[in-house]
């Protein structure tokens, strides 16, 4: 039996990239679809998928290696209070608890802005500090605002002491 630790020590894998987790999850549903014969999902079938999600985020927290996890971004509107919160696409009890099992979190987004010739252009960052209605989880190392250049990340929060 080959592990995922061996396969990734002979391919010098320093960096994984999982694009989406939010796909993992809608494959996840789509087998539960089908095992309950297209029927609609009952409350086991959802748990199913919440512990088939947890065991794939354990799997990437232990890799020996750098993990991106991107995941699409959900509009959560509270209905008492009409605040918007800007989350992972998972169902509920995924969602909540996703950032337990990664060291930083950061939400990407793009801007408008100007170079430096005065063109307009759009811009891509990351949010790793913001506002409590965006999930995010940082690291004493990263500004709260990032330019999406992974390498640069990586080695900050790697150099960053252990408490």
């Amino acid at each position: 039996e080959v592990s995922t630790t061996d396969i990734l020590k002979k391919l010098d894998c320093k960096t994984v990239v999982i694009d989406s987790m939010t796909e993992v999850q809608n494959m996840l549903l789509a087998e539960q679809q089908q095992l309950n014969g297209g029927k609609p999902l009952s409350i086991q079938h959802w748990q199913t998928v919440t512990t088939k999600m947890r065991k794939v985020f354990r799997m990437l927290r232990d890799l020996p290696c750098n993990v991106i996890a991107i995941a699409l971004t959900k509009q959560i509107i509270l209905e008492e209070s009409g605040q918007i919160f800007k989350m992972p696409s998972f169902s509920k009890a995924i969602r909540e608890e996703c950032a337990g099992y990664f060291s930083i979190v950061g939400y990407c987004f793009k801007r408008r802005a100007t170079d430096e010739n005065g063109e307009a252009i759009i811009e891509h960052k990351i949010l790793f500090r913001g506002e409590d209605s965006i999930l995010c989880k940082t690291s004493k190392s990263l500004n709260d605002i990032e330019d999406p250049d992974f390498n640069s990340i990586f080695s900050r929060c790697a150099s960053q002491p252990k408490n």
